[in-house]
């Protein structure tokens, strides 16, 4: 019931305020851990109010290619309710320019998959469940961040 409480108030909330701002902040520790780390943290966001917000440490395995992810996440603008940590897998694509992840995610696996642009700036991804899909855009900013 939690699950379809937050899906339904999300839609409602970007049917009212139109699309969502999606920011991530990506931060790479090459020295940490046996094969290094990356700290990530993304936020979702409508007419000024948080509607999503986790903090991933990403894990490289030594094969260069697996990756274990340890999030933090909270649904809504209030940080204490509607917290909670775990763990999943994901894997970088042999040629660095593409992952996939296996999350769990609003009481279902989901299965997100990523893609680098041409244009190295530029990254696509779409996210399936038994449910649903997202598709995601980004784009690096002018800052290089």
């Amino acid at each position: 019931m939690k699950n379809l409480l937050l899906v339904v108030t999300m839609q409602a909330t970007q049917r009212v305020a139109g699309p969502s701002r999606l920011l991530s902040v990506v931060a790479v520790h090459p020295d940490e851990g046996e094969f290094g780390v990356a700290d990530n943290r993304v936020e979702l966001s409508a007419l000024g109010l948080r509607l999503y917000d986790v903090r991933e440490r990403y894990v490289l395995s030594p094969d260069g290619q697996g990756v274990k992810v340890f999030a933090h996440e909270h649904f809504g603008p209030v940080p204490v309710i509607l917290t909670r940590q775990f763990e999943y897998p994901a894997g970088i694509r042999s040629d660095g320019l593409g992952s996939t992840y296996h999350m769990p995610l609003l009481g279902s696996p989901w299965t997100a998959t990523y893609a680098v642009g041409d244009d190295r700036r530029s990254l696509a991804g779409t996210l399936v469940c038994d449910w649903a899909q997202a598709d995601e855009r980004a784009t690096r900013d002018s800052r290089g961040t």
